[in-house]
C-alpha cells in the first residue's frame, strides 16, 4: 500500500479551494456574468492542468524519487517504486480534470441545478477554448477569482506539504508510508465533511456582506461561523479520539491490514488529529 499513498498524495488538496472560491465569487456577480466567469476560469484551469499533468507524467520517476528516496535504498523498494511511478502516471488525468470539476461543482452549488450547467455551459466552453483563453486573460472577474484562489490553494496545500515531508522520511521504513496514508485519510474525512456541510453554505451570505461593505454584520457572521465550526468539530474530534481503533478496524482491517497495523495507524492518527483544528 506504500505505492498507493505516494501516488495519491500527488493529486490531492486542490479541488476543495476551487469549489469554495468559485461559489463565493459567483455569489457576488449578476447572473449574466456567472456563465462567462465559469467558461473563462474553466478554460484556464483546464489548460494549466493539462500542462502540469503532462509534466507530471513525463517526470513521474523523478517526482517519486524526490520525495520517496527510501525506495531506492530498501531491498523491496524496486517493486514499490515501479508501482508508484505507474500509478502516478495513471492518475495524471486527475490533475487535468480537478480544476474543471471543482469549478463545475461550485457553479452548480450557486445555480442550484445540474442540467443548466451541463447543457448551457459545457457546449460553448468546449467549442471556444482558444478564444475563451484570450478573453479570460483580460477579464476583471477572472483576475479577482484567481486573486482569491491562489492564496486559498497555498494555505490548503500546507497540509500536503507536511504530508510530503512525512512521507519522504517514512519511505526509509517499510510499511510506514501506508500507515501514514491511512492516518491522513482519517484526518481529511472530517475536514471534507465540515467544509461541505458547514462552511460552504455560509460563504454566499458572507460574500454578499463583504460586497456591500457591511463590516459589522460581516464580523458577526464570521464569529457565528467560527463558533458553529467549533461546536460541530469538538464532538467529531471527541468521538474519533475515543473510537479511533474500532473505526479503523471497521474501515481498513482486511487481508494484510492486521491488528499490529491497526495499532500503528491509530497512533499516527492521534498525532495527526490536531491538524483538523487549523482547517
Amino acid at each position: 500500500m506504500d505505492q498507493c499513498g505516494y501516488s495519491y498524495e500527488q493529486n490531492s488538496g486542490v479541488n476543495g479551494p476551487i469549489h469554495i472560491i468559485m461559489a463565493t465569487t459567483l455569489s457576488k456577480l449578476p447572473k449574466h456574468c456567472r456563465e462567462k466567469l465559469f467558461q473563462h476560469t474553466a478554460t484556464i484551469m483546464f489548460l494549466v492542468g493539462a500542462v502540469v499533468g503532462t509534466l507530471v507524467y513525463i517526470f513521474s520517476e523523478f517526482i517519486i524519487h524526490m520525495y520517496a528516496p527510501g525506495f531506492w535504498i530498501l531491498a523491496e523498494g524496486r517493486i514499490i517504486r515501479e508501482i508508484a511511478i505507474d500509478q502516478l502516471k495513471i492518475m495524471t488525468p486527475c490533475i487535468v480534470l480537478v480544476g474543471p470539476v471543482g469549478l463545475g461543482f461550485g457553479y452548480m452549488r450557486q445555480e442550484f441545478h445540474l442540467g443548466y450547467f451541463c447543457s448551457g455551459s459545457s457546449r460553448p466552453w468546449c467549442s471556444g477554448i482558444p478564444d475563451s483563453f484570450i478573453t479570460a486573460l483580460t477579464s476583471g472577474d477572472v483576475n479577482e477569482f484567481f486573486t482569491l484562489l491562489i492564496p486559498a490553494i497555498i494555505s490548503s496545500g500546507l497540509a500536503q506539504i507536511a504530508s510530503f515531508t512525512d512521507l519522504c522520511f517514512a519511505s526509509f521504513i517499510p510499511g510506514a508510508a501506508a500507515s501514514l496514508s491511512y492516518a491522513y485519510l482519517m484526518v481529511m474525512a472530517p475536514v471534507g465533511a465540515l467544509s461541505s456541510v458547514v462552511v460552504l453554505p455560509l460563504l454566499p451570505s458572507i460574500s454578499k456582506l463583504a460586497k456591500t461593505a457591511s463590516w459589522e454584520s460581516l464580523m458577526e457572521n464570521l464569529m457565528r461561523s467560527v463558533l458553529l465550526c467549533m461546536v460541530t468539530l469538538l464532538p467529531i474530534l471527541s468521538i474519533m479520539w475515543i473510537l479511533a481503533e474500532p473505526i479503523i478496524h471497521f474501515l481498513f482491517e482486511r487481508y494484510a491490514f492486521d491488528s499490529s497495523t491497526r495499532a500503528l495507524v491509530s497512533t499516527l492518527f492521534f498525532a495527526c488529529l490536531c491538524m483538523i483544528l487549523y482547517f
